[in-house]
């Protein structure tokens, strides 16, 4: 029998977590892995637990017949309001699936547990960035296009 459970990692699974952040930036070629000192791994566990720790963030996993199938991030991010306070803005990142477990609705389960975590943080919008692959989801799930832009800057490391 095939049993999924969707659940907040614990921090000895952050380490499988930033496996699979990194899997999913090198499968959609959006930065350069191989530059990067060993240390990374190690300084992405920090920076999560951290941020866990203090609320500011979730982080799922999925356990696909016990094995880690799956994860994804939800922060939450304040929005400072000029004339009044504003509700926070909530972000989902790191949806990411290993490729043998891919179409069983573990992606959705997922994004659907960061959805509930930052609604009952008070968050009223949530922004993501979609890779191809993962757009006819997040359109399903209601999530809009929007005008969003970005410059990048020379001499920055990202790509």
């Amino acid at each position: 029998m095939e049993t999924l459970d969707v659940r907040a990692a614990t921090g000895d699974e952050l380490p499988a977590c930033a496996d699979m952040y990194a899997e999913m930036y090198k499968e959609a070629r959006m930065t350069p892995w191989e530059p990067l000192d060993g240390a990374w791994r190690a300084r992405f566990v920090a920076r999560y637990a951290e941020r866990i720790a203090t609320g500011e963030v979730l982080y799922m996993i999925a356990l696909y017949n016990g094995q880690i199938a799956g994860s994804a991030a939800a922060a939450v991010r304040s929005h400072p309001g000029f004339a009044q306070e504003m509700p926070p803005i909530g972000a989902i990142s790191g949806v990411y699936v290993r490729p043998e477990h891919r179409r069983r609705g573990i992606a959705r389960r997922l994004t659907l547990a960061c959805i509930e975590y930052l609604r009952a943080k008070g968050c009223t919008r949530i922004r993501l960035h979609a890779s191809a692959m993962g757009r006819p989801l997040y359109e399903q799930l209601g999530f809009l296009h929007t005008n969003e832009m970005e410059l990048r800057l020379e001499g920055s490391q990202a790509r």
